[in-house]
């Protein structure tokens, strides 16, 4: 065997090496889903892989948030079994979180999002200011932007609504008054939509709408 065959040999196990260590490091992926026992994580491949968490990933913090849609996990693939594993929950950015009483952990619903959407119909049903004010607070707390969105503005008046517009839009929520049959603030709304979605991958929704 001559000197360049060597070479060849020598360059091709290296190449080897480096490409069994990759394959051996943890990946990261978010969170699209959950089901009652598996996770769907976005390793940005064509279809989001199958994981399961470690029985030991939690232990001694039973009050530790569990995994919600959104969250950045190290995830390890190099298994022989069906599915892989989550080693770990990175740092979350933003949180959307609820409380269902004082005392009890909090219950976060979705993490690393950017936008809120708060879909509020006028009327039918009516327009609730309590439920869009804790929305607020929710998005407020969570490090989360708000997007107001008061639909069915065709069953409702300009005199009803420019208080309502007027007044969240002095506390520095971004307000979009939408009529699908009137075709109002559509334009806008996709507008808003193109330039909030190409960052983000998870973006909630709440509201009452019907």
């Amino acid at each position: 065997m001559n000197i360049e065959q060597k070479e060849k040999i020598s360059s091709s196990n290296r190449k080897t090496d480096q490409h069994a260590f990759q394959r051996k490091l943890p990946q990261t992926g978010t969170v699209l889903r959950r089901t009652k026992s598996f996770y769907y994580v976005n390793v940005g491949e064509a279809e989001p892989r199958l994981c399961r968490i470690r029985g030991n990933l939690f232990k001694g913090n039973l009050h530790k948030n569990k995994i919600a849609v959104g969250d950045e996990v190290e995830i390890d693939l190099n298994v022989a079994e069906d599915a892989g594993w989550i080693l770990s929950v990175l740092p979350r950015r933003t949180k959307l979180a609820r409380r269902p009483a004082i005392g009890i952990p909090e219950q976060i619903l979705v993490s690393n999002a950017e936008t809120l959407l708060i879909v509020a119909s006028l009327r039918d049903p009516p327009f609730r200011a309590g439920l869009v004010d804790r929305f607020l607070v929710a998005a407020s707390c969570g490090g989360l932007e708000p997007l107001l969105i008061l639909s069915k503005a065709d069953l409702s008046n300009e005199a009803e609504i420019a208080p309502i517009k007027e007044h969240y839009s002095a506390l520095g929520c971004t307000v979009l008054v939408t009529s699908i049959p009137d075709s109002k603030g559509l334009d806008s709304y996709v507008n808003c939509c193109a330039s909030v979605f190409p960052y983000s991958q998870v973006i909630p929704v709440l509201g009452n709408h019907r």
